[in-house]
């Protein structure tokens, strides 16, 4: 991931990779560029990281355990406590419900930390309903939980 930091607009990217001395072609997996959301507010607490192991276990009858490989992924927990009803209405509810259920999303817990991006971000889809929460007037608790892409 790289996240500039300041704000960028513009119409167009260009990306040019320059490296006379490779012996073979560069390869880049994956390109995008996308608009970024960045809350007023911080994470609560903070983001939690777990591990999603889809294999099948089964067990037979008085013999051994047999399993069936399936793919490991990461889900990442995080909200925030207290946005502004319009900031949750007009942003982050379309966010979390439409864009996070037919497009990716990604998810930077820590931007400021570049050495750890790949880490504490997440590449995924929205996994659960988003239960929003009025802790007071105006103000909503919005959750977020994304399941990586693999």
């Amino acid at each position: 991931f790289f996240i500039p930091t300041t704000p960028v607009m513009g119409r167009y990217i260009k990306v040019e990779f320059r490296d006379s001395t490779a012996k073979s072609p560069m390869q880049i997996g994956c390109f995008g560029a996308c608009e970024v959301w960045e809350s007023p507010i911080d994470f609560a607490p903070a983001p939690a990281i777990t591990i999603v192991d889809e294999s099948e276990i089964f067990k037979v009858n008085y013999g051994s355990i047999f399993v069936v490989r399936r793919g490991i992924r990461r889900r990442m927990n995080f909200g925030f406590p207290a946005l502004e009803s319009d900031e949750v209405l007009n942003r982050t509810l379309g966010l979390a419900l439409i864009k996070g259920r037919s497009q990716p999303i990604v998810a930077v817990a820590y931007p400021d930390d570049e050495g750890n991006l790949e880490k504490t971000s997440i590449y995924g889809l929205v996994s659960n309903d988003n239960v929003l929460t009025n802790l007071f007037f105006g103000h909503y608790s919005q959750p977020f939980q994304i399941d990586q892409l693999i």
